[in-house]
């Protein structure tokens, strides 16, 4: 049964990587999902969180790439992620200045209001530390330009 298997790999990444085995966890948990992402995108979007979680990022965005495009509840959650991972990326390179334009154009994609609005929040943010108060604010109010 996939929901068992996915609750176990689950536990099993969890579980390896608070004892010190992130790498070896991530790598298995990375195979096993790589192969045939869309048979389990729920274990995808956690294995994206949890390559997020440990800073990497570009991994977290490859994988988040095979599900995206998806016209259900998992592609719209793996757009968010992106554009999470996009940001978190971008604050930890010192790239910051190219992240708004990168997510304006995953935006439109995303079809749930609540996501709408943290994406927003993310382009605002990212206005907002770069001094940019009259974009920042137009990012907050949900107008992306």
């Amino acid at each position: 049964d996939r929901t068992w298997s996915r609750a176990s790999a689950e536990v099993w990444a969890s579980t390896a990587s608070a004892l010190g085995e992130e790498d070896r966890a991530l790598l298995e948990l990375e195979v096993e999902v790589r192969h045939d992402p869309d048979a389990d995108p729920e274990l995808v979007l956690f294995l994206a969180d949890l390559l997020r979680d440990h800073g990497r990022h570009q991994r977290a965005l490859g994988l988040l790439a095979k599900i995206e495009e998806r016209r259900d509840e998992f592609g719209d959650r793996a757009r968010l992620l992106r554009v999470e991972a996009m940001y978190e990326q971008a604050v930890a390179g010192g790239t910051l200045a190219r992240f708004p334009a990168e997510a304006i154009l995953v935006a439109p994609s995303i079809e749930d209001p609540t996501r709408q609005r943290r994406v927003a929040e993310l382009i605002g943010t990212a206005y907002e530390r770069l001094g940019q108060i009259e974009k920042a604010a137009d990012a907050f109010r949900g107008v992306l330009r």
